[in-house]
């Protein structure tokens, strides 16, 4: 079985010691890939 973790925006930018706005950034580019839970803007992105 995978031991798969899904990170908030907050949770992986602290993980990876990067502002929250960079990590939005590289994921805006395509560069660190996610996986969008909900719907509209207020949906959560994790990692």
């Amino acid at each position: 079985m995978s031991d798969t973790r899904l990170l908030t925006v907050k949770d992986a930018s602290q993980y990876l010691g990067i502002p929250e706005w960079t990590l939005r950034g590289k994921i805006r580019l395509r560069e660190i890939p996610f996986v969008k839970l909900g719907s509209g803007k207020k949906g959560a992105g994790v990692f």
